[in-house]
């Protein structure tokens, strides 16, 4: 960002003497346009800002300012004609990496500048992404907390006051002498009602947290989802699976990403068959989950909450997940998720159990 031409001509003499860059240098002359390149894709084309405060249509640090409004992350060079060591200041505190004065600038002060920026930069994008990291780790185990809190409510205290109600009803009925009750099947209905309703709060409650997971790994908590997924969608749904040895979040996540998987391919795909493999391999634990359903383009379909949880899920696990989908005609059609945890470089077994 220069207007001044021959201010230009000179920084672009010392960008291209670097003989170990391969360079794409755009020179622009105010403000506006400059928020206009970035705002339509800038961000992703530019990996540096070499920046003049005053401008035709902008001067001192509001042109920085302004920059930095639509440009949060991009690193930012000030090359400036003010030597004002508080003007310096200023304008790190307002989001420049360096500061370098116009009357000081020669080939090697621009490198330097350069490459002290474009490693801060770096360092401080590692630190935004362990700080995201974190912050979705903690809000995934806090999600957890709450279902584990809810579905235990529901099992506990929900599904044991309705079966009370049905037994009440029951002797309820022992006690009617025939003919009490102008419409008698009214108590058939509620009975209905209340056995619907039990059905209902336990595939809640075992959807909320799954109870093999934590009592007897997850390879039981697996096989039980397959089998509820039968039970309760009437879609056949198998499991095989090696014993895996895996920590209790790690078991956690990986269980998570199967029930959202299976429950996309109920919701979306009508599939006939569903199957969910956990295959313990030399370099680390595979699980795939395949459906034979009409399938979708993962490149097209926008990513509902479903896949971003899963990416998330997968990232908190430093897991590798795949999703492939084919809606072709023949055996290949369906989609498959697969999720790869590499094992840690000391772990050269897999003893059972968690």
């Amino acid at each position: 960002m220069e207007d001044d031409a021959a201010d230009g001509m000179l920084l672009k003499s010392m960008l291209v003497r670097q003989p170990h860059w391969t360079l794409e240098i755009e020179q622009v002359d105010s403000l506006g346009r400059t928020l206009e390149i970035l705002s339509e894709g800038g961000n992703d084309r530019f990996e540096l800002v070499i920046l003049d405060l005053n401008l035709p249509d902008c001067s001192g640090l509001e042109t920085l300012a302004r920059v930095r409004e639509v440009t949060p992350y991009l690193p930012i060079i000030v090359v400036s004609g003010m030597d004002d060591r508080s003007l310096s200041r200023q304008a790190v505190r307002t989001g420049a990496q360096d500061y370098v004065i116009k009357d000081e600038l020669n080939p090697q002060v621009l490198l330097k500048s350069i490459d002290q920026t474009m490693a801060r930069a770096s360092l401080e994008e590692e630190l935004r992404q362990s700080r995201r990291k974190t912050m979705e780790n903690a809000l995934l185990r806090q999600n957890e907390i709450i279902r584990a809190e809810i579905g235990g409510e529901l099992h506990d205290v929900l599904s044991q006051n309705l079966t009370a109600m049905t037994l009440v009803l029951k002797r309820l009925r022992g006690k009617l002498a025939p003919g009490a009750l102008e419409k008698p099947e009214l108590l058939d209905n509620l009975s209905g009602l209340l056995n619907q309703a039990i059905q209902d709060v336990g595939r809640m409650s075992h959807g909320l947290y799954p109870p093999e997971l934590e009592r007897r790994g997850l390879n039981q908590a697996l096989e039980e989802l397959a089998l509820f997924t039968t039970s309760i969608h009437d879609v056949p749904c198998t499991f095989q699976g090696d014993e895996v040895n895996l920590l209790p979040e790690q078991s956690l996540h990986l269980y998570r990403i199967a029930q959202e998987s299976i429950s996309n391919a109920i919701k979306h795909a009508t599939p006939s068959l569903i199957s969910v493999e956990l295959i313990n391999e030399a370099k680390g634990i595979r699980m795939n989950i395949r459906d034979d359903g009409c399938g979708f383009d993962p490149d097209v379909a926008a990513p509902g909450l479903g896949r971003l949880t899963m990416a998330h899920r997968a990232e908190a696990l430093d897991a590798r997940l795949l999703i492939q989908s084919n809606t072709d005609e023949g055996s290949d059609k369906g989609s498959l998720v697969s999720c790869h945890l590499k094992k840690p470089p000391s772990d050269h077994s897999a003893p059972p159990g968690m």
